[in-house]
């Protein structure tokens, strides 16, 4: 490290937007995208049931880019990976 600093010790590291512990087992990381995705999810179900809001096909591009994009993300890996710990 330059100037003498130390590495701080991180039990939930981050690495390519993938929450990653010792025990590879992505809790944390399942969580945190749970969470994004209610969000996400709630907002959509907002518009959705507004007067004002955006018909299907729009609605539908939303939830692709908002939600959908946020669950896929990685899940190949981690589903892979959840199968060797059964």
């Amino acid at each position: 490290m330059p100037n003498g600093q130390s590495l701080r010790h991180e039990v939930h590291s981050v690495y390519l937007g993938v929450t990653l512990d010792c025990t590879v087992n992505y809790k944390q990381h399942l969580t945190k995208t749970g969470n994004k995705v209610k969000s996400h999810n709630s907002l959509l179900t907002k518009h959705a049931n507004s007067s004002w809001g955006a018909n299907a096909t729009t609605l539908w591009s939303s939830v692709l880019a908002l939600c959908y994009s946020v669950a896929e993300y990685c899940c190949p890996v981690w589903a892979c990976l959840s199968l060797i710990d059964v």
